[in-house]
Parts: C-alpha cells; structure tokens; sequence
C-alpha cells in the first residue's frame, strides 16, 4: 500500500476504559498522554439527562485543550418498544449540551442471524426517526461493531445501513476477533464510507489483549483502508491491555506510531 499520512489532531481516548477514574481523571491522563479528544461514556461518566453533569465536563474537556468527540451511548435500537422516542431524545440531549458530534449507539439486543423479518423492518424503521432526530440537532449517529447486535457482521451492517437510508446514520469500526484479519480488511473497506470514529486496541483473539505496539504494522494496514478516499475518523483507544491508566502513554506512543510512520 502507498504511504499516507493521518490526522494526528484526531487521536482520543474512550472515556470507558477507565470506568474506575474520575472525570477529571480520565482528562488528566488523556491530556497527559498527548491525546486530543474523548469520547464520554454513558453509563458511568455522562449518563442521560445529567445535563448539568455534561455541562461540567464539556467545559473542562475543552479547558485542558480536548475535544469532545462523541458521546458513547447505551441506547439499543429496537428494546423500548414504543417508548423509544423520549430516551433517544434525552441521549440526543445530553449530547447536545456536551457538544459530542457524533452519538453512539447499539444495535437491537440480538446478532443479525437471530433476528426475524418483522424485527428487522421495525430496526429500520425505527433507526429512520432516530436519524430525523439526530438531523435536527446536526449530530451523527454511529453503531458500534459488536456481538449480538445487528451489526456483528459486516455484511448484515452494509444492508441495514442501506436499508436506513439515511445520511445521520453512520458506523463506528473495530477489528472483530471471531474473524481472521482478511475478514477485518475486507470490513473496513465495506464500511469506510459510513465511518466516524475508529475503537482502537490489540485484542489478538478471544479473551485475550496485547499492546498496540505489537499490532502497530496491522493497524497501519487497517489505518490505511479506513482513511481512503479522504475518510478523516477520530482513531480512539478502548481499553488498556491491563486496564491501567499508567498503560496510555505508550497505548498512545503506539497510536501516534501507525498513524505517522
């Protein structure tokens, strides 16, 4: 592949992979570590409707000269029945306050297999209004590639987000471990078009985690994919190989190294 070269302004950190820390921790370490953004989490950090809360943390965000990148969701498509519509509103909400661009959610609670005929047109139906309301409030919305969800498979991702049909509605991208790198390359050339932010960690197969050194060749190949065609995601690392926050100095050196090399 020819050399290119990234954005290093847009390297960040989940704000997840130190549930245990502060938010005021969590940019400490962020800031300390040369990163430039976070994505705050949902569940622990900036919950829904903590609107004073998000207010808080946006502004220390930028104080210590972060970016908000997005802001990491629980909300799962297709769960709440007809009640979805005031619990997306209050996602969109906080986000609004926290100035994330982009929103996180997941998709259903099921894998893209298990999932019927009726089931899959009431997700599409629903992921329609769910990006009419992001359009109002200019913001993205982006599945996570995960497990029992309707986007565990690239292929069943690429159709449910043709199926949507709507330019609000985009992806998130990470490798997937139950699959060999080919199958991974193959993901993200399927879905860079839709892309907006990149989890990035070196989880080498099930169960187990590396260093992202040790991957650094790899994901300058995935990198490489995910950034064509003038594709500029925000590169985030999730997690830490041992969950320590003393680990995301060199988790970030790593980063920046495939990103410039």
């Amino acid at each position: 592949m020819s050399e290119k070269s990234f954005n290093l302004a847009k390297i960040g950190l989940v704000s997840v992979s130190f549930r245990q820390l502060s938010c005021e921790s969590v940019i400490e370490a962020a800031a300390g570590a040369g990163l430039h953004g976070i994505e705050w989490g949902g569940d622990i950090h900036v919950k829904p409707g903590e609107l004073e809360r998000a207010r808080e943390v946006a502004a220390l965000t930028r104080e210590n000269g972060l970016s908000v990148t997005s802001y990491g969701s629980y909300y799962r498509l297709g769960t709440y029945g007809t009640a979805y519509a005031p619990l997306i509103d209050n996602v969109f909400q906080t986000a609004d306050v926290l100035g994330a661009p982009a929103v996180r959610i997941w998709g259903y609670n099921k894998g893209s297999a298990a999932i019927d005929a009726d089931t899959y047109r009431a997700l599409v139906a629903e992921a329609k209004d769910v990006g009419k309301r992001a359009r109002a409030l200019g913001v993205k919305v982006a599945f996570e590639c995960h497990g029992d969800t309707i986007t565990d498979e690239y292929h069943a991702a690429q159709k449910f987000l043709c199926d949507v049909d709507c330019p609000e509605i985009m992806t998130y991208w990470q490798p997937n471990n139950q699959y060999d790198v080919a199958y991974n390359k193959e993901a993200a050339n399927a879905l860079r078009s839709k892309l907006v932010n990149v989890h990035v960690f070196n989880w080498p197969t099930p169960g187990t985690r590396d260093t992202l050194f040790s991957a650094v060749d790899l994901w300058r190949d995935y990198a490489e994919i995910l950034a064509a065609d003038g594709a500029d995601p925000w590169w985030l690392l999730e997690f830490m190989p041992d969950d320590k926050p003393e680990s995301l100095p060199k988790e970030a050196d790593a980063l920046r190294a495939f990103l410039s090399r």
